[in-house]
């Protein structure tokens, strides 16, 4: 009788095990490019219509001359939002710093600067 309790009890064991992982999908590899969100983060050569729909408006915008060519450059600043949060993930916790040439997104940077204070 103790051999058909045994029997019994893992027969249900490995049932409830089977089918309960059998619906249980493996992340895709969208979570390694931005873990909240299936849409990918920014990247060199993105315009900055790109950039805007990903991450809305900058804090700052600053002209810096122009190259040898004439392309206009500009400084995109996105300020971090959460100094504290441990997570880099777009601009949560570290200050952006987006260059770009013409519409062309050529340098990303990262610093851990506060935010300024809003006026």
């Amino acid at each position: 009788m103790r051999q058909i309790y045994l029997f019994v009890s893992i027969l249900a064991i490995l049932t409830f095990f089977l089918t309960g992982c059998a619906e249980i999908e493996p992340p895709g590899p969208d979570v390694l490019i931005s873990p909240w969100s299936s849409m990918p983060n920014i990247r060199l050569g993105d315009t900055k219509e790109d950039v805007i729909s990903r991450w809305g408006e900058p804090d700052e915008k600053n002209e810096i001359g122009v190259d040898e060519l004439g392309v206009a450059k500009e400084e995109w600043v996105y300020y971090g939002r959460y100094p504290m949060v441990p997570v880099d993930y777009q601009y949560v916790s570290k200050t952006k710093y987006l260059y770009f040439e013409g519409n062309i997104l050529i340098r990303q940077e990262t610093k851990s600067a506060p935010s300024p204070e809003k006026k």
